[in-house]
């Protein structure tokens, strides 16, 4: 399994919020499934807005995920851990290590915040200790 750290070192929350549509994007050109993974209902509504709008020449399918549903969206944003269907892609919004077994790549998007930054070294760990396949990438 692949898993990418993109770590900006002068970002707020809101432009990692705008990097992880960026990833979607890209992904969802590249015909992958994905899943956004963030801590909460009240993330999942600001990130299924933020897609909406985020460009204004871009088209993103997507939907708020309910385990109850067995959605065919090739955008899905969800909390829940038991995620039913396979994905290609795990864009990692949350400050907890997603359901990875289930997903090809995942993607971490750290900001600049002292706490946020302790969490993913510890993902970090865990990845690392699981024998995935860490890319870091720093971005000013």
């Amino acid at each position: 399994m692949k898993v990418d750290f993109y770590i900006f070192e002068q970002a707020s929350e809101e432009k990692t919020r705008r990097f992880a549509c960026q990833c979607i994007e890209t992904a969802y050109h590249e015909q992958k499934q994905i899943f956004l993974y963030v801590d909460n209902h009240e993330e999942a509504e600001r990130m299924d807005k933020l897609l909406w709008i985020f460009r204004d020449d871009s088209f993103l399918p997507h939907q708020l995920y309910h385990a109850s549903d067995h959605s065919r969206a090739p955008i899905l944003i969800g909390y829940d851990k038991s995620i039913v269907a396979h994905h290609d892609v795990v864009v990692n919004l949350s400050k907890k290590i997603p359901p990875y077994e289930q997903f090809d790549h995942v993607i971490e998007i750290i900001f600049s915040d002292i706490i946020v930054q302790q969490l993913a070294r510890e993902r970090y760990r865990f990845y690392r200790d699981h024998n995935c396949i860490i890319n870091v990438q720093k971005i000013n």
